[in-house]
C-alpha cells in the first residue's frame, strides 16, 4: 500500500533561486528565493529564505537591491 505522505510530498514543487551581490571580485551578500506551488494551493508563492550581507557591507543597499531582485522574480514566477 502507498505511503500518503508519499504522495503529498510528490505534489509539493520547489524553485530555489540564489542571487549574489558582488564588490569587485568578492561575494558580499546574497538572498535565496524559493518559489512553490503545494497540493492545497491552485496558485504558486513566493519567499525569501535566506538574506545574508557581509557585515563592513551594510547600509549601503546591498541588502535592498538583493530583496528588489527576489521580490522582480517573484512577480515572474
Amino acid at each position: 500500500k502507498e505511503d500518503p505522505r508519499a504522495v503529498m510530498e510528490l505534489r509539493i514543487m520547489q524553485d530555489c533561486k540564489d542571487y549574489v551581490a558582488v564588490a569587485g571580485d568578492e561575494v558580499v551578500g546574497c538572498v535565496t528565493l524559493r518559489v512553490e506551488q503545494t497540493f492545497h494551493r491552485s496558485e504558486r508563492h513566493a519567499r525569501i529564505t535566506d538574506l545574508i550581507v557581509r557585515e563592513e557591507h551594510r547600509r549601503q543597499g546591498v541588502g535592498t537591491k538583493l530583496v528588489q531582485m527576489a521580490m522582480e522574480e517573484a512577480k515572474n514566477s
